[in-house]
């Protein structure tokens, strides 16, 4: 099984400029996981830290994710 990162991205929502963090579900597909508004998290440096500390690098790459085997 491959490990993933994900890759950050800021997204226009109705709360405001928003970091996401997408990832790679099958071939083509991104899945989008909300990490926080970019005023609460203004670099990509606080944004990846709050990925660390929220978890979500674990949470795309558990085995019960739907990959294959």
């Amino acid at each position: 099984m491959a490990y993933q990162r994900g890759s950050l991205k800021k997204v226009m929502k109705k709360e405001g400029l928003t970091w996401v963090l997408r990832y790679r579900v099958g071939a083509r597909e991104q899945t989008p996981l909300l990490v926080g508004l970019v005023a609460d998290f203004p670099t990509e440096d606080e944004a990846l830290l709050e990925v660390d500390r929220l978890g979500l690098r674990v949470r795309i790459n558990c085995a019960t994710s739907g990959t294959r085997r």
